[in-house]
């Protein structure tokens, strides 16, 4: 069980760690979108 539970970590944690990376990447961009946003209103104000 213990020997299985380690390959199938081993086999898991690169690809969570890339879709996490991607996940990252996403929210920044969210996040700089929603500051120019914002910036936009504040300067139309």
């Amino acid at each position: 069980m213990r020997v299985r539970l380690k390959s199938f970590q081993n086999h898991i944690e690169p690809a969570s760690m890339q879709s996490m990376a991607i996940q990252c990447l996403r929210i920044k961009r969210i996040v700089s979108s929603l500051q120019k946003f914002f910036l936009l209103l504040v300067i139309s104000r």
